[in-house]
C-alpha cells in the first residue's frame, strides 16, 4: 500500500487493480475516521453560541423605539441619534434637490398654478416663471 501511495502521489501510471486496492484502502480509511470525528464530537461539549454584536440598523432601530416610547436616552444614544438624524436629513435633502432638477417646465407651472389657487404667497422668480 505504501508503495502504491507512492507512485500514485508522484503521478506513475498505476494498474486497474493497483487503483483499486488503493480506493479501497481510502474508503476504509476514511471510515474510520469519519467514525473517530464523530465519537469525539459526542464526547465534546457543546458550544456556547457567539455573542452576536447588534449592527447599525438594529441599534438605531433600538434607540428610535426607546425614544418613542418616552424613555431616557443616555449620551452616547443620544450622539448616535442625532448623527443619524443628519445623516437622513442630508440624505433628504439631496433626494428632494434631484427631484427638484428632474421636474419638467409643465410640473413646475402647475405647482405655481396649485399655490396660487390656495393663496400661497409666491417668490418674484416664481411670478417671472409663471
Amino acid at each position: 500500500m505504501q508503495e502504491i501511495g507512492e507512485r500514485r502521489r508522484e503521478g506513475l501510471p498505476l494498474t486497474p487493480e493497483e487503483i483499486a486496492r488503493h480506493d479501497k484502502y481510502r474508503e476504509r480509511n476514511n471510515a474510520q475516521f469519519k467514525k473517530w470525528r464523530a465519537r469525539k464530537k459526542a464526547e465534546a461539549p457543546p458550544k456556547p453560541p457567539k455573542e452576536r454584536n447588534p449592527t447599525k440598523k438594529e441599534r438605531i432601530a433600538e434607540i428610535i423605539a426607546r425614544k418613542n416610547a418616552g424613555l431616557i436616552l443616555t449620551a452616547e444614544e443620544q450622539e448616535a441619534y442625532a448623527a443619524y438624524r443628519a445623516e437622513r436629513n442630508e440624505v433628504h435633502k439631496k433626494w428632494c434637490d434631484s427631484e427638484e432638477r428632474s421636474k419638467s417646465g409643465e410640473l413646475v407651472i402647475y405647482d405655481i398654478q396649485k399655490r396660487m389657487r390656495d393663496g400661497v404667497a409666491l417668490t418674484q422668480e416664481e411670478m417671472e416663471f409663471f
